[in-house]
């Protein structure tokens, strides 16, 4: 009989155990790597947020940074805007024009400090709302350095020191019909000894013109840097004081300095009247562009003492030379006749108004 061949128990034990491992073992994988991928995905996720989050924060900190660097040289302009306005202040000839600026119980300058003030406690959202209607940082800052360079200039206070005495010294060589000593450059009555020639010690110097002139262009600067929307407040109103102090320092000391070249000669008066009657202009075109409140004696008819009739003029010429220049004229025209209106009918202070509404439209 032969051998019959049997099962090996053992092998197919093995063979079952080998199998449920690698089931086993292939389960483990998969689910090691369905749970890799998830890990990944959700790191990913993650990473992706983080970034995002980083992005907002440093956009926040970028903002709250740029209204704080607006914050800080708005108010080191503001600054350096008293500390040039109180030079202004100490001198004649450039005195009337910082305080033609105040306000009933307001000097421009405690105007300035309360803004300053005002500034320093702005929420970070207020300021940057202020900050987006306005100027931008680097602006100020340069108008700062402007307005730092003329006070610093070292010639300026001789300068003014030489504008106050060439006024004081036209001022007693001109004596009105009536002996008061006012002066009057539109009627015709102001009399003049031409044989008076000022001392040699008080006739300014050509160093004095020239400063005054680099002054009156650094103030100018300031002006046409600022944008327009700056003339509601005392930001731009510094700008506009300063040019305008400058500039009638400048033309006495110019008409001291003319006088003095042509004392001898046959034009003399007409210099003298020439220099005051260009001042008096920068005095109404100053006003007219909003410089204080309106004054009185640019509004009364000029029979009653006034200078209604040159206000008039003035705003009518400037008209002509804008229209000449391409700058647009319509709405200006457009109050000059309001203004004519208003003349005719007696209304003279209204009128003034819409003179200054005119003017405005073209130099703004």
């Amino acid at each position: 009989m032969g051998s019959e061949v049997h099962p090996q128990p053992f092998a197919s034990h093995t063979n079952m155990k080998i199998k449920t491992l690698f089931y086993l073992a292939a389960t483990i994988l998969l689910t090691l790597g369905l749970f890799a991928s998830t890990s990944l995905a959700q790191a990913r996720q993650v990473g992706q947020q983080g970034s995002i989050d980083r992005g907002n924060s440093q956009r926040t900190v970028s903002v709250e940074a740029e209204n704080e660097i607006f914050r800080r040289e708005l108010k080191n302009y503001y600054s350096e805007a008293v500390l040039t306005l109180k030079i202004f202040n100490e001198y004649q000839v450039t005195r009337a024009i910082v305080n033609k600026a105040s306000q009933p119980g307001a000097g421009i300058v405690e105007r300035i400090l309360a803004e300053q003030d005002r500034i320093t406690t702005m929420s970070g959202t207020e300021i940057m709302i202020l900050r987006s209607s306005s100027a931008n940082a680097d602006v100020l800052r340069e108008a700062a350095s402007n307005l730092h360079s003329i006070r610093t200039n070292g010639q300026l206070r001789d300068s003014l020191s030489a504008a106050d005495r060439a006024e004081e010294w036209i001022k007693s060589t001109r004596k009105s019909n009536d002996g008061s000593g006012n002066i009057n450059v539109t009627s015709g009555t102001t009399v003049i000894s031409p044989d008076i020639c000022p001392a040699q010690s008080g006739v300014p110097s050509v160093t004095n013109i020239a400063v005054l002139s680099v002054v009156t262009a650094a103030a100018q600067g300031i002006m046409e840097a600022l944008p327009t929307d700056f003339l509601s407040i005392v930001a731009r109103e510094v700008a506009v004081i300063a040019f305008t102090a400058a500039q009638v320092a400048q033309i006495a000391i110019q008409a001291v300095y003319d006088i003095d070249q042509n004392c001898k000669a046959d034009i003399f008066e007409g210099k003298v009247l020439a220099a005051f009657d260009l001042q008096l202009r920068l005095k109404i075109e100053a006003n007219l562009a909003g410089l204080g409140l309106p004054v009185l004696l640019f509004y009364i008819p000029t029979a009653q003492g006034g200078h209604l009739t040159l206000t008039r003029t003035i705003v009518a010429d400037s008209i002509a030379k804008a229209t000449t220049a391409g700058v647009p004229v319509d709405q200006a025209n457009a109050y000059l006749g309001v203004a004519d209106t208003l003349i005719n009918a007696g209304q003279y202070k209204d009128a003034y108004n819409m003179l200054r509404l005119a003017y405005q439209q073209i130099v703004q």
